[in-house]
């Protein structure tokens, strides 16, 4: 299979979804210490009985963050 990319000059990029070793401690520190409301990054937020159509807005990506509760109001 690496043949045919290499033939036609393709390639593949991929991505971790992380910004560089060690990034998560420092995100947690600055959350902790109140520097970063990670909140602010909830966009939409559904109750349980609610999922499918979260999955449907995911699906759209326009949302940045969508949150699924068991209980909407806790």
């Amino acid at each position: 299979m690496l043949g045919k990319f290499q033939k036609k000059g393709s390639f593949i990029s991929t991505a971790i979804g992380s910004a560089g070793h060690g990034i998560w401690y420092a995100v947690i520190r600055l959350i902790n210490s109140g520097r970063i409301d990670p909140t602010k990054m909830i966009t939409k937020c559904y109750g349980l009985d609610e999922a499918l159509t979260a999955i449907d807005e995911a699906r759209k990506r326009k949302c940045g963050k969508i949150v699924v509760k068991p209980n909407k109001f806790t």
